[in-house]
């Protein structure tokens, strides 16, 4: 009860993926599949449950903006504590490629 798990040790990969398989984690592509991502270890996390729900807001807002420009490239990044196979942030960005600004959005999970 009050304050969030600690995933700090949860290594090796073989634990996240046994906790996802028992709902104390949930599997998530960094960059989705609607958005060209592949089902492969570099681009899987395990992470708290609700999280991919926020990612999928996020891939919502940058696939849209993807579908109206040729130019515009995307990407995702997970940020680790320690050992843990678990991140303890993760964060998607989505630029153009001929001009500034663009959209970051990132999430603390631990």
């Amino acid at each position: 009860m009050g304050g969030a798990l600690d995933f700090s040790n949860v290594s090796p990969n073989a634990i996240a993926v046994q906790l996802s398989e028992q709902g104390t984690l949930e599997k998530l592509l960094m960059m989705p599949a609607t958005l060209g991502g592949e089902d492969i270890p570099r681009n899987v996390v395990y992470v708290p449950p609700g999280t991919s729900a926020l990612h999928r807001q996020f891939h919502g807002h940058v696939g849209s903006l993807r579908s109206s420009r040729t130019d515009q490239q995307a990407g995702g990044s997970p940020e680790y504590r320690g050992i843990s196979f678990v991140p303890c942030k993760t964060g998607i960005k989505a630029w153009h490629t001929d001009k500034p600004g663009g959209f970051e959005a990132a999430k603390d999970i631990c």
